[in-house]
């Protein structure tokens, strides 16, 4: 079956055809030509893409597709490595940065084998380069040369040394191409196994379906003002409503409050529990919020790990009990299962500015809210830093100083 084609009279790739790609998932391939244990191992890994496949169009972000296919792509190709890189159109670039909150075992020991970030790599497209060329092409190309690969942005030294480390014999390099739109290249490197190229046709194609639905989705809940993680209001929306908020205000003289949330240590939280228990946090955070407000207040995701709610007519006491009440509440939270022996609570640095106190205009409170925020973070970080034991002259000296103040 041909899942890779081109545009009848032209050189550019129309790829995957989704119709091709679910009917080939679902047929068994024949045995022709195979030993018993070749057709065994083939149909283990038919019934892996099927499962691949289920989890890659359930997933409800970029970050949590892209953990999955991480996850199980090796489970599928043999590949010990596999590298999506995605096409940012706009710079003309291929990227890895969409991996950076993703561990993935394979990609860490390249990494510390080429002494760089393969997460925090981009490899230009120049007219004639040997990705471009490929992901035009529409076809998986199989080299074991990795310098060929991955050469516009990693030195010979650092290809060498991913090699040597990781024993690799041979690199595939699958476009992520469907209905001739292009979403970058998946680079999948193998060590004593050779590529099963229908196999990472499929992987690669699912992984591309699952791309595009997700990116279709986003565009179309970022323009609708929702965040997609957290099904709050986009940050983009929160400003337009502030603004008009802060005019309605001083037009009537009424008040307007802004309350903002920025969650304590949520960084090292989505490296001990992974991406997917980080957005089940942030979704758990944003319902909170939004379930203590009513219309017309509102809450939106501000930031990565960062929430803002919009108080109209709402002075800065009003401000400060429901604050207060939230606070309570987010120190309640479980995102685990009941009874699991795992941390509770979510905390938080919190910023309180109100209208006119803290600024006449939105980007005044805007600043005045950032000001605020950092320094509630950096109060909290002291208050669990480690006490330091005093000397006796410490202790007269800051005696000294509070009977002085």
């Amino acid at each position: 079956m041909k899942l890779f084609s081109k545009l009848s009279g032209g050189k550019r790739a129309e790829g995957l055809n989704p119709d091709a790609l679910r009917r080939a998932t679902a047929i068994e391939r024949r045995a022709d030509k195979r030993t018993p244990a070749e057709a065994g191992d083939q149909a283990d890994r038919l019934h892996e893409l099927a499962v691949l496949s289920l989890f890659l169009h359930s997933a409800g972000t970029l970050e949590e597709m892209l953990s999955l296919f991480l996850e199980r792509a090796p489970r599928v190709t043999g590949a010990v490595v596999s590298y999506p890189l995605l096409l940012d159109k706009r710079r003309e670039v291929l990227t890895a940065t969409h991996l950076a909150t993703i561990d993935e075992p394979g990609l860490e020991q390249a990494s510390i084998a080429a002494q760089e970030n393969l997460v925090d790599m981009e490899y230009p497209l120049p007219m004639r380069s040997w990705l471009r060329d490929v992901m035009e092409s529409g076809e998986v190309t199989v080299t074991d040369d990795l310098r060929e690969v991955l050469g516009e942005a990693l030195s010979k030294e650092a290809c060498d040394r991913i090699k040597q480390a990781l024993e690799l014999s041979r690199v595939a390099v699958v476009p992520l191409v469907m209905e001739g739109e292009s979403f970058g290249v998946c680079v999948f490197m193998f060590s004593g196994r050779a590529p099963d190229v229908e196999v990472l046709e499929l992987a690669a194609g699912h992984c591309t379906l699952a791309l595009k639905a997700l990116m279709f989705g986003e565009e179309t809940t970022r323009f609708g003002g929702i965040d997609p993680v957290t099904w709050t209001h986009s940050r983009g929306f929160f400003l337009e409503t502030l603004e008009g908020e802060v005019v309605r205000s001083r037009r009537f003289g009424r008040a307007l409050s802004l309350v903002f949330f920025d969650l304590d240590d949520f960084g090292d939280f989505n490296s001990n529990y992974g991406h997917t228990m980080g957005d089940k946090v942030l979704r758990s955070v944003g319902m909170t919020l939004a379930g203590s407000i009513a219309l017309p207040e509102m809450v939106a995701r501000y930031g990565g790990d960062e929430f803002a709610v919009l108080l109209p007519e709402s002075n800065r006491a009003s401000a400060v009990e429901l604050t207060s009440a939230i606070v309570h509440k987010l120190e309640e939270l479980n995102v685990f299962e009941t009874g699991a022996n795992e941390m509770k609570g979510v905390s938080s640095s919190v910023a309180i500015v109100s209208y006119p106190e803290d600024g006449g205009t939105r980007e005044e409170l805007l600043a005045s809210a950032e000001i605020m925020l950092n320094e509630s973070k950096e109060e909290r970080r002291l208050m669990r830093m480690p006490k330091r034991q005093l000397t006796p002259v410490q202790e007269l000296r800051m005696n000294g100083r509070r009977h002085t103040a």
